[in-house]
């Protein structure tokens, strides 16, 4: 995977959205990331074999902090975790323009 200058797989699946999901947990903890996979794959959904997986990199000065976060997510760490959503209320005042 040396498409992408200084990025480096740091997990794989079977499954688009699973990669996505755990892109996203590295990505809230200040991981940058990249989900890639072969293009056929992606085209026609395929979830098996080389073609259909799914490739999640890191930049090479955060390999080893991804790797620990991974680890501690296959050991179920952070399965009692409760994520803060954001209040629905503070969106819609952010999208409103400021009268004068």
């Amino acid at each position: 995977m040396s498409y992408y200058k200084d990025m480096h797989v740091v997990y794989k699946t079977q499954n688009r959205l699973m990669s996505e999901s755990i892109a996203a947990f590295l990505e809230a903890q200040g991981i940058k990331t990249i989900v890639d996979q072969d293009a056929a794959g992606s085209i026609y959904g395929f979830t098996v074999g080389k073609i259909g997986e799914v490739y999640i990199l890191v930049h090479e000065s955060q390999i080893e902090k991804a790797r620990e976060l991974l680890k501690a997510m296959e050991a179920g760490e952070f399965e009692d975790t409760e994520f803060i959503e954001p209040i629905q209320e503070n969106l819609e005042e952010a999208d409103e323009p400021e009268n004068e």
